[in-house]
């Protein structure tokens, strides 16, 4: 939840909670209310005309500001809003755990602003927090103690004359401060990484093949899916009818108006159930081939992707490989995710295709390695390739830009 920039706790005041969003998505809105008055609070604070108590009785007597409690702002609410980094958009998670993170809610201030606002309430020289200063952190918890896996920066000077910087990643020993875990190198970590991404990293023509052979697959269920559509809609004009009828009965005053709410409700809410299995109808096929077109992307891209990427592109390729990520005695241990152990075994079977053909590999056409790849039982097996039978958790990195499914 934090990794994909959303704050799990209560909004700051001028932000509110999306109520409505479903779980695990729920994000940070701007409070209609108080957003521009909060803002023009931080415009009168920038001007250094005006002390925090004078500040605090112009948004009570001048701005009519009013909590959502219905009370006034106190001096203390007031401290917060300056000094919180949620406004120019980073947020902390938990609380004095060092890990910080990039909201995707919309910012109030600038980092410059925040920054001046510290220096006129004399915390001149207290560090800002560096957001996504490391790659790994808040995605990992100890195998030990439970507790997450924090990170942080040495640096060694030899004797020489030499600076070295290395980054560690060790337990916070939150949930257990005799935690025995020591702690492990950014570089030893990534190595594990990168032999994971190796495991399921599939060669280009492969991926080509798979995409090939999955839509002709699932070519055949087009028929099917439209004459699913087909009844929905049947049944949807029918809903239509009977809401007319129901209007022409209590105008003739064949019904009252408690009947005639009672069943409207009812055919309202057949109405919308039908409107949305002819909208998830009318886009499982598409969703499916965009499902596996961003799996095999994946895999056959990730690996080049995390040893050249940035930080955050690191982050979100070790999110998309599992769950369950646990460190312990140095060893990463990641739950992997069920389309990936499929592309894991999809790539075993290729690597070993490729291996008979050394050194003709090169010479073949693409032609030849589909026909190669179609004689496989593995890469054969429907029930296995099929995206349908994924998990619905969207793949955060899949190397590809925005509409290029």
């Amino acid at each position: 939840m934090c990794e994909h920039g959303m704050y799990p706790s209560k909004a700051p005041t001028g932000y509110m909670n999306d109520k409505y969003a479903e779980r695990g998505r729920k994000g940070i809105l701007i409070d209609p209310e108080r957003f521009d008055l909060v803002r023009k609070l931080f415009d009168l604070m920038l001007t250094n005309n005006y002390s925090v108590a004078r500040l605090m009785e112009i948004a009570k007597e001048q701005l009519g500001f009013v909590m959502p409690k219905g009370n006034t702002m106190g001096r203390t609410t007031l401290y917060k809003i300056f000094t919180n980094p949620f406004y120019y958009g980073s947020f902390e998670y938990p609380v004095n755990s060092g890990l910080w993170y990039k909201g995707n809610h919309q910012p109030m201030i600038s980092v410059d602003e925040y920054d001046r606002i510290q220096i006129l309430l004399g915390r001149k020289g207290r560090p800002r927090p560096k957001t996504h200063m490391f790659a790994f952190t808040g995605l990992m918890k100890c195998g030990e103690c439970n507790s997450i896996i924090t990170a942080e920066e040495k640096t060694k000077h030899q004797k020489n004359g030499n600076i070295h910087h290395y980054i560690y990643y060790h337990c916070t020993k939150r949930l257990n401060p005799d935690c025995r875990q020591k702690c492990i190198t950014d570089t030893k970590l990534r190595e594990q990484v990168a032999d994971t991404l190796d495991k399921t990293d599939i060669p280009p023509q492969l991926h080509i093949w798979a995409m090939k052979w999955f839509k002709r697959q699932n070519d055949k269920d087009t028929d099917n899916l439209n004459r699913i559509w087909t009844n929905h809609k049947e049944a949807y004009e029918l809903c239509l009818k009977k809401i007319s009828n129901l209007i022409d009965m209590r105008t003739a005053e064949e019904i009252t108006d408690e009947q005639f709410r009672e069943k409207k409700l009812l055919h309202l809410k057949e109405k919308h159930r039908l409107e949305e299995l002819m909208a998830d109808t009318g886009n499982e096929y598409d969703n499916l081939i965009k499902k596996a077109e961003k799996l095999f992307h994946f895999a056959s891209t990730a690996k080049a992707g995390f040893e050249s990427g940035d930080k955050d592109q690191c982050k979100r390729i070790l999110f998309d490989l599992g769950s369950d990520r646990t460190l312990k005695d140095k060893i990463l241990t990641v739950s992997i995710e069920k389309p990936l152990i499929v592309m894991r075994e999809a790539s075993k079977e290729a690597r070993r295709i490729h291996a008979s053909l050394e050194p003709r590999k090169n010479e073949m056409a693409q032609e030849q390695l589909e026909h190669l790849y179609s004689q496989s039982p593995l890469l054969q097996r429907h029930g296995d390739l099929n995206p349908s039978s994924w998990n619905e958790n969207p793949m955060s990195w899949t190397g590809l830009d925005d509409g290029a499914i």
